[in-house]
C-alpha cells in the first residue's frame, strides 16, 4: 500500500471531495478541507483566512476565485495534523432570476337601501408576485435593478382583456431578506402588482 509523505513548510494540502454547489440568482458555494502538520497549523490559517481566495479553483466564476468565509473551522486529529473545514463563496452571473406567481379572485358587493337592491358590483381582483434572487459584490452594495422596476405581469395581459389599465395597478417592491456571504451578497425582493376592476352589474 502507498504511503503519502507530507513535509512541513507545503502546507496545507487540500484534500478530496471538494463541493460546489449553485442556487438561482448567481450564489455559488465551495466547500473544502484541508490537511496540515499542527506545527505549520498557524500558517495554515492564515494562508486560508477569511477574506482570502479559496486556493485551487480554476473554474470561469467571477473572476475565477471564490472567496474563504466564513473563519475557517479545525479539529486535531490526534496525530499530528490538523484538519481545517473551508467554505467559499462567489456569483456565476449579475443578472437577476425572476419566479411569478398569479392569482385572480371574484368579489361581489350587493349593497340595499330600505331593503331595495341599489347596485351590485362584481370586482375582479388581479395579483402578481415575482420573487427576485440576485447576488453583488459586497463591496458594491446593491441597488434595484432595471430589470425588476421594468416588471411587467403577465397577469395583466391574459386576464381581463385590453381595457385594463396597467399604469393603474399597485406595485410595491419589498426587501425580503439580504445574506451576507463574506465578498458576495445575496438579495431576495418580492415585487408585488394588484389591480381591482370593478363592474356594475345592476342598479336600481
Amino acid at each position: 500500500m502507498a504511503a503519502t509523505v507530507y513535509k512541513s513548510g507545503t502546507t496545507p494540502w487540500r484534500q478530496g471531495g471538494r463541493t460546489i454547489e449553485t442556487f438561482r440568482g448567481g450564489l455559488l458555494k465551495v466547500t473544502d478541507t484541508y490537511l496540515t502538520p499542527f506545527t505549520d497549523l498557524s500558517a495554515s490559517l492564515l494562508t486560508l483566512a477569511e477574506g482570502s481566495a479559496i486556493p485551487d479553483i480554476y473554474q470561469s466564476f467571477d473572476f475565477n476565485q471564490a472567496w474563504i468565509f466564513p473563519t475557517p473551522q479545525w479539529r486535531d486529529n490526534g496525530d499530528g495534523f490538523a484538519l481545517i473545514s473551508v467554505t467559499a463563496y462567489a456569483r456565476t452571473t449579475d443578472s437577476a432570476v425572476t419566479e411569478e406567481s398569479m392569482g385572480e379572485s371574484q368579489l361581489v358587493t350587493t349593497t340595499t337601501t330600505d331593503d331595495v337592491v341599489t347596485s351590485t358590483v362584481s370586482e375582479t381582483i388581479l395579483s402578481s408576485v415575482f420573487t427576485v434572487k440576485f447576488t453583488s459584490p459586497t463591496s458594491d452594495g446593491f441597488t434595484i435593478p432595471d430589470a425588476v422596476i421594468n416588471l411587467e405581469p403577465s397577469v395583466f395581459s391574459t386576464s381581463g382583456g385590453t381595457d385594463i389599465d396597467y399604469d393603474a395597478a399597485t406595485k410595491s417592491i419589498n426587501v425580503a431578506s439580504v445574506t451576507n456571504y463574506g465578498y458576495v451578497t445575496e438579495i431576495i425582493l418580492t415585487v408585488s402588482f394588484s389591480f381591482t376592476k370593478s363592474i356594475i352589474i345592476t342598479t336600481t
